[in-house]
C-alpha cells in the first residue's frame, strides 16, 4: 500500500573530486548534510561519483589508459572500508537515506557498484553493474547474479537502482519493475550532445529518453542522478580538448554533461530545468498518490502484463568460482575469495 503523503528528495548535479577519494568523500558528506537541512528524506548521487567516472578511457593511447588506471584503482574504495563507513555515519547522523555510486575494489578487481544506506546507517543494498559497457570493461568486472536483486524496502517505500546503460537491458528493467519500486534511482555519469560521428545512443538525448521511458514503464518516480565535467576535470582525467565534431574516440566528451532531473510515474518532468554545467542540488516533493494514479492505466507487471504468454526466469544466486569433486562424486564448492555481499556490522558510536 502506498502512503498518502509527500516525500522530499535531493538529486545532486555536481562534479566529482576526480581521482581523489578523500576529497570526494568530503564532498559527499557536505552535500548529505545540506540535503538533510533542506528536509530531504533521500539523496541520490550519480554513477561512480566516488572517485568519479573514468573518462580517460575514452581518449589517448592504451598505455596511457593503463597508467591512469593505476591511479584510478588506487582511489577505489572497499564496501566495508572507512569511506563507506563515513557515509553510513553521515546518513545516520543526518537521518537521511543515501544512494552512492562508487568504484569498488574487492581484492584485485574493480566493480561499478551502488549502495543504498538507510537513515539508521544500515546498508540495505549493495550491488554491482551486471555488465559494464564498452570501454568500462577495461577496468571493471561484472556483477554477479545477486546484483539482479536491486530493490529494497525503506521507510519511505521501495527504492530500486540501475546504472547508466543498464537501462537499455529490457529483461533487467522488467525484473526491476517486478520488484515494485516506488522510487527508482537512475544513476548516470555525464552525457553530451550528439556530435555527428559517434553513435547517437551515447548522447544525452538518448539518456534522457530511456530514463523517462523507465518512469512510464515502471510507474515509479525516477531520480535521474548525474555528474558534470568541467575543463579542469577534463585535464585531471587526461581527456584531450577535442571538438565534438572531429569523430575522434574522445570527440563526444566536452565540459558539461549533466542532465539530473526527477520524473513522475507518467514520465512528466517534476524538477526545474538546469544547464548541463550547473552545479546544484535539485529538491522535489514527491506526491506519492501519483503512483496508484499512473497504475490505473498501466501496470507492466500487473494488469497490463500477460504471464500466460511471456515470463522471465531469473537466476539470483552466485555461482562458485571453483568446485572440487570428491572420489565418490560429490561436489564441494571452494570458499570464495570474493565476498561482495558480506553483512556489514551495525554502527557503533561516532567516527
Amino acid at each position: 500500500m502506498v502512503a498518502k503523503e509527500k516525500v522530499r528528495v535531493a538529486v545532486p548535479q555536481i562534479e566529482p573530486s576526480w581521482l581523489d577519494k578523500d576529497s570526494g568523500l568530503q564532498r559527499i558528506l557536505e552535500v548529505i548534510k545540506e540535503a538533510s537541512e533542506e528536509d530531504a528524506k533521500l539523496i541520490a548521487f550519480g554513477e561512480l561519483f566516488l572517485p568519479g567516472y573514468p573518462s580517460f578511457l575514452y581518449g589517448g593511447r592504451m598505455n596511457d589508459v593503463y597508467k591512469h588506471g593505476i591511479q584510478y584503482a588506487n582511489n577505489a574504495v572497499e564496501v566495508d572500508g572507512p569511506e563507506i563507513a563515513a557515509i553510513r555515519y553521515a546518513a545516520r547522523d543526518n537521518k537521511i537515506i543515501v544512494h552512492v555510486g562508487f568504484t569498488e575494489r574487492d581484492g584485485k578487481s574493480l566493480y561499478m557498484s551502488n549502495v543504498i544506506i538507510d537513515e539508521h546507517g544500515e546498508v540495505l543494498l549493495h550491488r554491482r553493474k551486471i555488465k559494464p559497457s564498452h570501454y568500462e570493461r577495461v577496468l571493471h568486472g561484472e556483477g554477479g547474479p545477486e546484483s539482479a536483486i536491486n530493490c529494497v524496502e525503506t521507510s519511505i517505500g521501495r527504492i530500486s537502482v540501475l546504472n547508466c546503460w543498464e537501462h537499455f537491458q529490457p529483461l533487467l528493467k522488467f525484473h526491476t519493475y517486478h520488484q515494485r519500486p516506488l522510487i527508482h534511482i537512475a544513476a548516470w555519469p555525464m552525457l553530451h550532445p550528439y556530435g555527428g560521428e559517434e553513435q547517437w545512443a551515447h548522447c544525452v538525448d538518448s539518456g534522457v529518453g530511456v530514463t523517462r521511458t523507465v518512469a512510464c514503464e515502471s510507474g515509479a518516480f525516477v531520480l535521474c542522478a548525474t555528474n558534470i565535467l568541467t575543463e579542469k576535470g577534463m585535464k585531471i582525467n587526461h581527456v584531450p580538448g577535442i571538438s565534438v565534431n572531429t569523430g575522434d574516440a574522445a570527440g563526444h566528451i566536452q565540459p558539461g554533461g549533466g542532465f539530473s532531473a526527477v520524473y513522475a510515474p507518467d514520465g512528466s518532468k517534476l524538477s526545474k530545468d538546469i544547464s548541463d554545467l550547473e552545479e546544484t542540488v535539485l529538491y522535489v516533493d514527491l506526491d506519492l498518490d501519483m503512483v496508484p494514479f499512473a497504475a490505473l492505466v498501466q501496470d507492466t507487471v500487473g494488469h497490463y502484463s500477460r504471464p500466460d504468454m511471456f515470463h522471465l526466469v531469473v537466476k539470483s544466486q552466485p555461482a562458485p568460482l571453483v568446485v572440487y569433486q570428491t572420489e565418490d562424486g560429490k561436489q564441494i564448492s571452494a570458499p570464495s575469495r570474493v565476498k561482495p555481499f558480506k553483512a556489514l556490522p551495525p554502527l557503533e558510536g561516532h567516527l
